[in-house]
């Protein structure tokens, strides 16, 4: 049996669901009881339960506490409905077989009781709905005072979780209970409620709990509050007169995306859960991979019945491209830009169509809600919440004119407005939406609607990204803001591209610079040039100009962060000659260079950063380490294989990097700057171009963009081996698996073990080496042994644990660092094998053999400084060491032997010590 506690929110559920569990009911083995000031008792609610549900009603458009509303048609048949039967009918499978009843308390339950009748019916268990009620006027008192809700707000809330519960709880076993009558007769109303949910012997239960009932606790009662019955009235029949929206003619929604990971799944369901229901879905791929976009579509089609279109363009062309190519598809009577990336309300369409109407007007705009977020466990989590959006009744071009006030995503115009105005400038790299904003304004004002109603997301990247919008929109500004002045876009907007560089020094280019006597001599020829700079340190911005004419202007130029007194490396594309430097502060006057500088010219100007092939390249094989395990040496034979290809970058670093950490990315950087270096004076011919370019994508990536990861990598012919040796990918959790084996379902997997207990000492030496500590001493090996960064990296089991789970068998291959050094033909001929690559030559296996470099040399160590080390090491690894010996056998037994033979040398130490 199921029980479930429903209501609204404080409405005394959390009190009840206390009360059943204090007269025996099961509320299940995660249940939350940790008190918190809105609930001095705690909500004891199962964890996992409001998580999910709170996940899923985001997923429908329905946050419960800012978005009242009925949830989209068919909602029951959604993948992410489905998921979360699946998981909720697996843990109360578990919690009825130990108890043969589960009581679940989660006030969102009451929006979702047809998904938990599903899942009572696929089990053939009773389904029992406890219902417990509380006054409109008190909740909304509650929760203005807990939480700064407004009365009304509140009062909607309250109406759609009542209506809800009584329409879903129709043939279910269902009782009702008053919260007034609980204060008030404690022990008769528990009584009852412990009979509902089949208390042994109820009566007497409830006179043992009904003291723990506070009436102290008891705020907002009726008597205190003023009723608000004029108001409650006109709320509850406006909902219940509410029907189906007025059908005021067909929307197009155009959907621009290039596939980025799990954002496309959030704007399929914000366009499903859309409350008005004559619209049609062109999705425009703007030359990103057709499979992974299909894949993110395909568990929706159905959702769609027909209403869904999907094209896909054969390069990328850019996003205004990718809006003219969407509208061109379809005809309607309205159009909306939608990128997969940003989201409405779900009564966006209904509203604003209506808004047009009674405005009589051909463009509108709702007020938005600016949601920055980060990519968390496989979920994107908001950060922050800001209310965005014009504070004016109407939109002129005097309002547009020095920047955009709204996003694409809050803007609904009619079609024939196209006839006069045209179509999106193809040729802008960003802006596009404030250049088409400024010609739809210039026409007819733009009406502003002040629901908030379109959600406009952004992630937390990395600064100054080459492919960041902020690097486009400063190359695209001048041009937007003088139209239509200024008609023609110059080639030069949209082929330069810059970027800062992290690094101190480009030592791989030391001997190789070609100075040019002053900076403020013309580039004579385009190119790909370095510009070092010493600038002073400054808590102000400082602009870096650059102009293709003798007089500089804020047209071409790059944001510094001149906070270090470190050179600041400054990475310039200039498809044509360049007259002028200067630098400014913001909103300053610009003046020419006076800092020191270093100039050099890497190659010719590369064409574009943004190309991407149609089918992209993605590693056919990982490596995942284990650090200091043979990965380098592995690396390093395979590359010498015809069927590998050979760019010369072992760790991408794709997966465990979050695009912040400087570490990953000065290492990553100096990756690209050696094949710089060696492209810097080479001729002019495609292969070189594109060599440069996957380097400066894989210098200046954006965060968690796949695409960059496989621009990186197309230059890789198709008869050849693309690899990524990165040990990092061991220590990845399984949401992180999940994704890459998601994009890259047929990937082959390289796991390398080593004797734990040296394979963490050889890589704690590593790290103090690296940072500079030459001759550690015992506590401070046994703390970077300790760390979680080597943990990590040692814990195999879990490494094979989630890589097992997400991989087939034949997918992943384990090997053993010790079978290296004893048989390294056959060792390196398994690994062909498993490839299916021809055979490396015995002669090169075995000379490459010869010279692989041993473990760092533990210098300054003493002998028995270093073994009581590894005695140590050996008790935190020996029951794992065990776990492995009764599935690997050999080599692990030699492991455990070498433990045991430790650890018997350090108990046999100890006691000699103490003799």
């Amino acid at each position: 049996m199921i029980i479930l506690v429903v209501g609204m929110h404080r409405s005394g559920t959390s009190m009840v669901a206390r009360e059943m569990h204090a007269m025996g009911l099961n509320l299940g083995k995660q249940v939350d009881i940790k008190p918190d000031p809105a609930n001095p008792n705690g909500h004891w609610e199962h964890s996992i339960v409001w998580q999910a549900q709170e996940n899923l009603l985001t997923d429908l458009g329905r946050e419960w506490h800012s978005s009242p509303g009925p949830l989209p048609s068919k909602w029951i048949d959604w993948p992410e409905a489905q998921s979360v039967h699946k998981l909720f009918a697996g843990i109360a499978r578990e919690e009825m077989s130990h108890h043969g009843h589960w009581l679940v308390k989660d006030p969102r339950s009451s929006l979702l009781l047809p998904l938990w009748s599903t899942v009572a019916d696929n089990l053939q268990v009773e389904l029992r709905v406890l219902h417990v009620y509380r006054d409109c006027d008190e909740v909304a008192a509650s929760l203005h005072a807990r939480q700064g809700m407004p009365y009304e707000l509140a009062c909607q809330i309250w109406f759609e979780h009542q209506s809800a519960i009584e329409r879903d709880s129709i043939g279910l076993v269902y009782a009702r209970f008053e919260h007034r009558d609980i204060m008030r007769s404690p022990q008769t109303q528990l009584a009852s409620m412990g009979a509902f949910c089949g208390v042994l012997d109820p009566e007497a239960m409830a006179a043992n709990c009904a003291g723990l009932i506070e009436e102290d606790l008891w705020h907002h009662r009726q008597d205190e509050t003023p009723l608000r019955s004029s108001l409650n009235s006109q709320i509850f029949s406006t909902a219940a007169t509410t029907g189906v929206p007025t059908d005021r003619g067909k929307v197009l929604i155009v959907m621009r995306t290039r596939w980025r990971l799990g954002l496309l799944p959030r704007a399929l369901r914000s366009v499903l859960a859309q409350t008005y229901r004559n619209w049609f879905l062109q999705i425009v791929n703007d030359g990103g991979p057709t499979r992974l976009v299909e894949s993110e579509i395909e568990p929706y089609l159905h959702l769609f019945q027909g209403r869904l279109n999907v094209m896909h363009l054969p390069s990328q062309l850019g996003m205004e491209a990718a809006s003219n190519a969407g509208i061109a598809a379809q005809d309607s009577d309205f159009i909306a830009i939608h990128d997969d990336d940003d989201s409405w309300r779900p009564e966006y369409l209904e509203v604003m169509t209506g808004w047009l109407d009674t405005q009589n007007a051909t463009a509108g705009v709702s007020h938005s809600l600016l949601v920055r977020e980060a990519w968390i466990n496989g979920r994107y989590k908001t950060i922050k919440r800001t209310s965005f959006g014009p504070k004016l009744e109407q939109i002129t071009p005097a309002h547009l004119k020095t920047r955009n006030l709204f996003p694409p995503i809050s803007l609904l115009f009619r079609r024939r407005m196209l006839h006069n105005i045209g179509e999106f400038h193809e040729k802008l790299p960003a802006l596009g939406d404030w250049h088409f904003n400024k010609r739809l304004a210039q026409t007819e004002p733009i009406t502003v609607c002040p629901q908030e109603l379109a959600i406009w997301h952004l992630r937390i990247s990395p600064r100054d990204a080459p492919n960041s919008p902020q690097l486009d929109h400063c190359r695209a500004y001048e041009f937007v803001k003088a139209w239509p002045e200024e008609a023609p876009l110059p080639d030069f907007f949209s082929n330069a591209r810059q970027v800062i560089l992290w690094i101190k020094t480009p030592s791989s280019l030391v001997g190789e610079q070609t100075q040019l006597p002053n900076l403020n001599d013309p580039l004579t020829a385009p190119g790909l040039y370095l510009i070092g700079l010493d600038l002073p340190v400054t808590n102000k911005t400082l602009n870096f100009h650059y102009s293709s004419q003798s007089v500089l202007t804020l047209r071409q130029s790059l944001p510094l962060n001149c906070t270090s007194p470190d050179r600041t490396w400054i990475l310039l594309n200039a498809p044509e000659p360049l007259c002028a430097f200067g630098l400014s502060q913001q909103g300053g006057e610009i003046k020419p260079i006076s800092a020191s500088h270093t100039m050099l010219r890497f190659a010719d100007a590369v064409p574009s950063l943004n190309q991407m092939s149609v089918s992209p390249r993605l590693p056919d094989v990982l490596c995942i380490g284990a650090q200091r395990s043979g990965t380098t040496w592995l690396y390093a034979a395979l590359q010498t294989h015809p069927n590998v290809w050979r760019w010369g970058i072992k760790e991408f670093h794709q997966f465990d990097w979050d695009g912040a950490d400087p570490v990953i990315g000065k290492f990553r950087q100096t990756q690209a700057m050696a094949l710089l270096s060696k492209h810097a004076y080479a001729d002019g011919t495609p292969q070189r171009d594109q060599a440069v370019r996957m380097a400066l994508r894989h210098a200046f990536p954006v965060s968690g963009m796949w695409e960059n990861y496989s621009a990186s990598l197309q230059a890789a012919p198709a008869g050849q081996l693309v690899c990524d040796f990165t040990p990092a990918y061991a220590t990845l959790d399984e949401n992180k698996v999940a994704e890459i084996i998601k994009v890259m379902p047929h990937v082959k997997v390289i796991f390398i073990l080593r004797d734990p207990v040296t394979r963490t000492i050889s890589s704690a030496l590593h790290l103090l080496h690296r940072s500079g500590v030459k001759k550690p001493d015992v506590a401070q090996l046994l703390k970077v042994c300790e760390s979680t960064y080597c943990e990590l990296r040692t814990n195999y089991l879990r490494t094979l644990d989630i890589w097992e789970r997400a991989l087939p068998e034949d997918q992943l291959l384990v090997l053993f660092h010790e079978d290296l050094e004893c048989e390294p033909l056959h060792w390196v001929n398994q690994i062909c094998d498993f490839l299916r690559i021809p055979p490396m030559p015995a002669e090169k296996v075995r000379a490459m053999a010869a010279k692989r470099l041993n473990a760092v040399d533990p210098q300054g160590l003493s002998w028995p400084a270093l073994a009581s080390v590894k005695a140590h090491l050996s008790r935190r690894w020996l029951p794992m060491i065990v776990t492995l010996e009764q599935r690997f056998g050999e080599p692990v037994r030699q492991w455990r032997l070498a433990a045991e033979a430790r650890m018997r040398a350090a108990d046999t130490a100890a006691k000699e010590q103490v003799k």
